[in-house]
């Protein structure tokens, strides 16, 4: 709720995507949003929120690609045990 804003609404229906973010609850005309879809998006920014508790994965140490991915893939496995 935190991004409820016309130009922030206006910025990503520009870009071709659907803003799935509800209104804020002090907003005079209420934001129509799909609710099962704001779900999902929670859920994927919880998702990324555990893999990033993992300062090596925020801070990407690893030089080459494949090293980071193997290691991105060691902290997806740990987020689901």
């Amino acid at each position: 709720m935190g991004y409820d804003s016309d130009t922030h609404r206006r910025t990503l229906e520009a870009n071709n995507n659907i803003p799935v973010i509800p209104g804020r609850a002090n907003r005079k005309i209420p934001v129509v949003y799909d609710k099962a879809i704001y779900k999902l998006r929670r859920k994927i920014e919880m998702f990324f929120g555990m893999i990033k508790e993992n300062r090596r994965v925020t801070v990407r140490y690893e030089k080459t690609d494949a090293a980071f991915l193997a290691f991105l893939a060691l902290a997806i496995i740990k987020a689901h045990l």
